[in-house]
């Protein structure tokens, strides 16, 4: 029992050092914590914008695409990106709900 005493009231120089870096460890934890946290939640939280996505001010120069979903799901538009060499990507711009097929 006298260590734990010791712990709770420190009362020799080195107990009183080590409370010290612990309670610096702590907070130096808790501070990391709570700053990654604040980084990924920033990171992965969508950004609310005003502005439509267009061909004309897509960076890259997309040729626009019109293509038939299979299923009968109706047409969709998308921007085509020629590439020197694969992969080729092909960038699905509608945002109706009818849309997630794509």
């Amino acid at each position: 029992m006298q260590i734990l005493y010791e712990l709770r009231y420190p009362t020799r120089w080195y107990t009183k050092l080590l409370m010290a870096l612990l309670a610096l460890v702590f907070f130096a934890v808790l501070a990391t914590t709570g700053h990654r946290g604040f980084l990924v939640l920033s990171h992965c939280e969508t950004q609310r914008t005003n502005s439509e996505i267009s061909m004309a001010s897509f960076p890259g120069r997309p040729e626009v695409l019109e293509f038939e979903v299979p299923g009968g799901l109706g047409k969709r538009e998308g921007g085509f990106f020629r590439a020197a060499r694969p992969p080729t990507i092909i960038l699905c711009m509608d945002t109706s709900p009818a849309a997630a097929s794509c």
